[in-house]
Order: structure tokens, then C-alpha cells, then sequence
């Protein structure tokens, strides 16, 4: 990202007037409003991309949105934005100062959420089911002896990061020639769905 565009400390807008601030709370030692809103300006983007409508209208309750917000500052995670999209339209969004909508933001692991809405779509289609067993997809690349874990593992396993690895195979797979080979080649020490163990390869395997 562009050093040049970094957001400063007093760049938060306040919103149109639409728009109803419900929450404030101090995360990451920075002034969060969440905004349940069904406007913002066009300066920061077209309201035609992103339609705007409150939560209650969606089937949302309003309370839930701000437990969530209340759970993120006390288990003490950074939240620089939010934005909750419920069919098609936002119906909450906030950041943290001095971030904000305008300023281009680092962004990391971005892969699990595409990866993660392009299997949740594919279900949605009925191509695929989170059940259905990962050795299915890659028979020519199975070891020619699979284990009662492997044949156990499934699509639901690579989404929730937990394969049954005793560590992250990501290493050993991206450096290896056949990368799903090598993944389905690794020990599971654990049973699938037991153990969450952070593993971007398994991402990878879902793509």
C-alpha cells in the first residue's frame, strides 16, 4: 500500500445525518463508533454498489451487532473497520480512528474469506457438500495407503482449520513440487474437526 495515503488522527468523518451511531467503545485505544446506517457519502463510495439498510429491516437484531463489537474489545482484538453486508445491502459499519473508509488498508489471509465464499457458494449451488471427503477430489494424488483420519477428512476440516496436523503443513507443501501431493502425504495426528491448527495450505486444498 501507498505510505503517501496513511490515514491521520483526525480524518474519521462523522456521517450524514442518516446515520445513527449507537456504539462507541475504545479498541485498540482508538475511538470506535459503529454506524447502523442506510447512507454514506459518495465521496467514499457509490451508494449504488453498496446499498445501505439498517439492521431490523434485514432480520438482524441491532443488540447482537454491538455484543459483537463489545466481545472484540474484551478479548482484546485490534479492530481498525467493520462492515456487515445481510443480503446484498450494509446495514453496519464503522472504524476505528485514525482509520477509516477513504485510505487504502494492509490486508492479510485475504484468501481464507474468498476461498471460504467460493466453497459456501458452490454449497449454496449444490455442487459440493461441506461433508464430502477431501481424498474424493484428489484420487490420483493419495498416498497409496490412506488412513482412517484422511478418509475421515472433509471439506468442513479445510474450512475450519482443523485437519488433524500437528502443525501448519503450509511450509512443506509450498516448497514442495506437487503441493495437494504433499498436503495429503502428511501425518494426522489428531482426528479431523478435534484440533484448530492455523494452516493456509488447507486453504489452498479448498481452492
Amino acid at each position: 500500500m501507498k505510505s503517501s495515503n496513511a490515514p491521520s488522527s483526525s480524518n474519521l468523518s462523522t456521517g450524514p445525518t442518516r446515520r445513527r451511531f449507537l456504539k462507541s467503545t475504545l479498541l485498540g485505544g482508538a475511538a470506535f463508533s459503529l454506524c447502523l446506517s442506510d447512507g454514506l457519502p459518495r465521496d467514499v463510495v457509490d451508494a449504488k454498489e453498496l446499498p445501505r439498510s439498517t439492521p431490523r429491516e434485514e432480520g438482524i437484531a441491532e443488540s447482537h451487532l454491538i455484543e459483537f463489537v463489545d466481545a472484540m474489545e474484551r478479548e482484546g482484538h485490534e479492530l481498525h473497520g467493520l462492515m456487515v453486508l445481510r443480503r446484498g445491502k450494509v446495514i453496519a459499519e464503522g472504524w476505528a480512528r485514525p482509520y477509516g473508509p477513504k485510505f487504502n488498508h494492509a490486508m492479510y489471509s485475504l484468501s481464507k474469506s474468498f476461498t471460504s465464499t467460493g466453497v459456501g457458494l458452490a454449497v449454496a449451488e449444490g455442487l459440493i457438500k461441506v461433508m464430502d471427503k477431501v481424498v474424493s477430489f484428489f484420487p490420483e494424488a493419495a498416498p497409496d495407503k490412506i488412513s482412517d483420519r484422511l478418509a475421515a477428512l472433509d471439506i468442513r476440516h479445510l474450512l475450519t482449520m482443523s485437519a488433524g496436523m500437528a502443525s501448519s503443513a503450509t511450509g512443506k507443501t509450498t516448497t514442495s513440487k506437487d503441493w495437494v501431493r504433499t498436503f495429503l502425504a502428511q501425518p494426522l495426528v489428531h482426528d479431523p474437526g478435534t484440533v484448530f491448527n492455523y494452516n493456509t495450505a488447507a486453504t489452498y486444498m479448498l481452492s
